[in-house]
């Protein structure tokens, strides 16, 4: 985002009106990428450090739209920082108990469903994303084309991105000589996204689910 935004200052950036502030810059504007990164630093480090304080989650809040709303104005689209930016925006209503001896039930409610919604938030996405996969994979099956329902659709995938990233991949090989195993495990990716959302209401998915998606991203 950084170099894309020194090409696009050369021809000047319109910053969104959560950054508009930024149009003010003038010949500083070409320290912007510093500027926003050391905000955003701040912002959750103070955040990090006094949690407990619903004006810190605030800062928190305003210090990721700060950051977010900078790489759109670059780049027109990215939607790297969402799930943060809602979930910190989420968590500026937990109800302020750490202080206290003692809280009542009512309280106790209303700190645990602020965090049933975080991941209730974050696993809508998840899903959103495998309802997108399925019911395009389906449209994509009845016209005869290659879909993630095809035995290569792994090989595919990953023969795509490594061309279109120019890239070496350690499993690429791997994934896509044995179709069949790799199609297996597109299955179960394809599985634990479609049903993230669904997972979130049994507790005792919890742990395998978080497991499952870290996985995911690191492979």
């Amino acid at each position: 985002q950084f170099r894309r935004f020194y090409q696009f200052n050369e021809t000047g950036v319109d910053f969104t009106w959560p950054v508009f502030w930024a149009n003010y810059l003038g010949d500083y504007s070409v320290y912007a990428p510093q500027i926003f990164l050391f905000l955003f630093f701040i912002c959750v480090s103070v955040g990090a450090l006094f949690y407990r304080r619903r004006i810190a989650r605030i800062t928190v809040f305003l210090g990721i739209l700060q950051y977010q709303s900078f790489v759109i104005s670059v780049t027109g689209q990215e939607h790297d920082f969402y799930i943060p930016l809602f979930v910190s925006f989420l968590l500026i209503f937990l109800p302020s108990i750490w202080d206290r001896g003692t809280q009542d039930a009512e309280e106790r409610k209303k700190f645990l469903l602020i965090f049933f919604a975080c991941q209730a938030y974050i696993a809508m996405i998840y899903t959103m994303s495998g309802i997108y996969k399925v019911v395009s994979s389906l449209v994509q099956y009845t016209s005869g084309e290659p879909s993630y329902f095809s035995l290569d659709a792994a090989a595919l995938l990953v023969s795509y991105w490594l061309q279109h990233f120019y890239r070496v991949s350690v499993l690429g090989d791997f994934i896509v000589e044995h179709q069949i195993f790799s199609w297996f495990v597109l299955m179960a990716v394809l599985y634990l996204l479609f049903f993230s959302l669904w997972a979130v209401f049994f507790p005792s998915l919890h742990k395998l689910w978080r497991f499952g998606l870290v996985l995911f991203h690191l492979s």
